[in-house]
Parts: structure tokens; sequence; C-alpha cells
């Protein structure tokens, strides 16, 4: 599962790197970049709650999803964030990400947050990186 969601990760950053075509044109690809972060957090938050042995609901909700981990491990990456007041806010917004990317040609506006959704994403991968280490450690 990390696997996975450390390849959707590696795709957030091909789609969000800026590629000058020419003097006048870049190309990045934010809707793609945001669809594939989103899915990324979705799939580290589902690979958490598999390490702690909790079974999850078959849904794209990054808030549903955070709120049934420990209360330890919500608690340390909410007060990691620069505005651990602001967290839950942000993370509401960024809640249905993956949905609204993938929809977002039947919208006519969109407001996301990639700077909150990247750092949350890095959070969620640095964690499942430190659990799955002590886990390795203690297997010897």
């Amino acid at each position: 599962m990390r696997n996975v969601a450390n390849s959707y990760f590696i795709a957030y950053m091909r789609c969000i790197e800026q590629r000058k075509l020419n003097l006048t044109t870049i190309q990045f690809l934010p809707i793609p970049a945001l669809t594939c972060i989103a899915f990324s957090c979705e799939i580290y938050l589902k690979t958490l709650l598999h390490c702690f042995g909790i079974s999850h609901p078959k849904v794209h909700n990054l808030k549903k999803l955070f709120n049934l981990l420990p209360k330890d491990i919500q608690e340390k990456i909410r007060e990691s964030y620069d505005n651990p007041l602001k967290f839950d806010n942000n993370l509401e917004n960024a809640r249905e990400y993956f949905a609204t990317s993938r929809y977002l040609y039947e919208k006519e506006d969109g407001s996301f947050n990639f700077t909150f959704i990247e750092w949350f994403c890095k959070k969620l991968k640095e964690t499942i990186d430190n659990k799955i280490s002590k886990l390795e450690k203690s297997q010897f």
C-alpha cells in the first residue's frame, strides 16, 4: 500500500513541476497533480489505519479517514502543522479533493490549498515511514 501511495505522490511531483515549453509558455498540470496527491493521502491514511489494525470504510473522505486514526497520532500530526488551530479547517476543506478534482470540469470554479495538501501528504508519509521502521526493528 505504501508503495502505491508513494507512486501517486511522485506522480503529483511530476505534474506540479513547471516545464518551460518556449519563451512564453510554461506547462504544469495542477488538476492531475491535485488528483494524484489527494489519492496519495487517502492511501497513506489507509496504510496507517492498516498498521494500527483499524478497519476503514471504502471512502475517499480524508477527514473521515484521519479521524479513525488513534488520537495520539492525530494530535502529533495536528500539532506539527505550522498553525495547529487551522489544521482542522484545512483538512475539512481538503476532505473531498480526490472526488472534486476528478469532476472539476463539471464545476465553474474551484479553490484548492496545495500548500496544505502537500504538507499533509508528506507528514502522512513520514508518519508511516516511522511506524514501519519501528515495526521492522521490533521484528529483530
